[in-house]
C-alpha cells in the first residue's frame, strides 16, 4: 500500500497524469441496497418553552431526564405546545414503521435546545433515539428546514437509507416499504408534481415540484455524492444570515428531480400513500381539506397544518376541536420512546 502512495506522489510531482485503475475509483452508490430498514429521521421546531434548557455538556451527556412542562404552559398551544411529533410517533408505532427502524434521530435547532429545550415528552435515554442539534451537522448560519434537510447525511452514526419526517407527517396507514422503494427495479420511488410547493434553488434547468410537504426517503451515499456536485450552495444554506439564503438551496427538490432526471430512482403516481390536508386551502379545488378529510385518511401518511392545527397559524375552534379528537382516537397508545410517568 505504502509503495502505491509512494508511487503516485512520485507521478504527480514529475507533472504526470495518476490514472486510478477501476479497484481505485470513487465507490459508486449502490441503490440496490436497500432490504427494508430505515433510520428514521425527525425535523422539529418550535417557539416555546419545552422542557429545562440544555447545556452544551448536558447535551453531550444526556445526565438527568428532563422535567416537563406544566399543563397550564400547554393550554393556549394548539397541538398541545409542539406535541406533534409525540403522536407522529404513536402512529409509528401502530402502523409498523417503528418495527422496520433502526434509529430514530430528531433534528432540533442548537438555539432552540439551549433556550427552550428538547421534545419534552420523549425518552432520551432509550437506545434507539438520538437528538441531533444542526450545529452538530454544520450547520452554523440561521437554522431552518432548508439547512436540515441538506445535512441528514452528515448525522453522526446515520444508516445507509433515511426516511424523513417533518414533525406534522402523521402516519395513517399501514406501512410498507414499498411504497418508497422499487424493489422490482431495486432503486427509490419519487413523485413529482404532488405538491407544487418548492422552498429554493433546485437546479439552473427546468424542474418539476416534489413533495415538499410529504415523506422523504433518501440515499446517504447518493446525498453525499449530491453535495459534492454543489459544494457552494450546500455551504451557502448552512451558513445563511438571513431568510433569503436559507433558498440558496432546496435539496428535496434537487435530489428527486436528479434521481428522475438520471435514472437512479422510479417515477410513482402518489395514490394511496400521501395526503396533503391544509385546512386553509381554498374549497372546492383540488388541495381543498375540510374535517371529514382528516378523520378518515386513506393514504400511509398525512402533512396536517393549518388554522386551528399548527401554532403559526391563527385560531380555528371547530376545526381545533376535530383535529383534536382525531389525533386522541387515533393516537391514544404510547410509543416506545415516551417517558414513563406524568408528563
Amino acid at each position: 500500500m505504502w509503495f502505491g502512495l509512494l508511487l503516485a506522489a512520485v507521478v504527480l510531482a514529475s507533472g504526470g497524469a495518476l490514472v486510478l485503475k477501476p479497484s481505485e475509483e470513487p465507490k459508486a452508490c449502490d441503490d440496490g441496497s436497500f432490504h427494508g430498514l430505515v433510520d428514521l429521521v425527525i425535523t422539529w421546531h418550535t417557539d416555546d418553552f419545552q422542557s429545562s434548557p440544555e447545556t452544551p455538556a448536558q447535551l453531550r451527556h444526556f445526565d438527568h431526564l428532563l422535567r416537563g412542562v406544566p399543563d397550564f404552559l400547554q393550554t393556549g398551544a394548539l397541538v398541545e405546545n409542539q406535541r406533534e411529533i409525540m403522536y407522529l410517533l404513536r402512529g409509528a408505532e401502530r402502523f409498523g414503521l417503528l418495527n422496520s427502524t433502526r434509529m430514530v434521530y430528531v433534528i432540533v435547532s442548537q438555539d432552540e435546545l439551549e433556550t427552550k429545550g428538547p421534545p419534552r415528552d420523549l425518552n432520551w435515554e432509550h437506545p434507539q433515539l438520538r437528538l441531533v442539534s444542526d450545529a452538530e451537522l454544520g450547520v452554523t448560519g440561521m437554522s431552518g428546514y432548508t439547512s436540515k434537510f441538506a445535512s441528514l447525511q452528515n448525522i453522526p452514526g446515520i444508516g445507509d437509507w433515511i426516511l424523513l419526517l417533518q414533525d406534522d407527517i402523521f402516519p395513517t396507514g399501514k406501512w410498507d416499504p414499498a411504497g418508497v422503494y422499487d424493489f422490482v427495479a431495486k432503486r427509490p420511488r419519487v413523485r413529482l408534481d404532488a405538491d407544487g410547493f418548492t422552498m429554493g434553488w433546485c437546479g439552473d434547468g427546468a424542474h418539476e415540484s416534489v413533495m415538499e410537504h410529504g415523506p422523504w426517503f433518501v440515499s446517504r451515499c447518493r446525498m453525499a455524492e449530491l453535495e459534492a456536485r454543489y459544494p457552494d450552495r450546500y455551504k451557502r444554506v448552512r451558513t445563511a444570515q438571513n431568510k433569503s439564503e436559507t433558498h440558496a438551496l432546496d435539496v428535496q427538490c434537487l435530489y428527486d428531480n436528479t434521481a428522475a432526471t438520471e435514472s437512479w430512482s422510479t417515477p410513482t403516481e402518489n395514490s394511496g400513500f400521501w395526503t396533503n390536508c391544509h385546512v386553509n386551502a381554498p374549497c372546492p379545488g383540488e388541495n381543498c381539506c375540510r374535517a371529514d378529510t382528516f378523520t378518515n385518511p386513506h393514504s400511509m401518511f398525512m402533512n396536517l397544518q393549518g388554522p386551528g392545527i399548527s401554532d403559526d397559524y391563527p385560531t380555528n375552534d371547530g376545526i381545533h376541536k376535530a383535529a383534536m379528537n382525531w389525533i386522541h382516537n387515533e393516537y391514544s397508545r404510547p410509543s416506545r420512546f415516551e417517558r414513563v410517568g406524568k408528563f
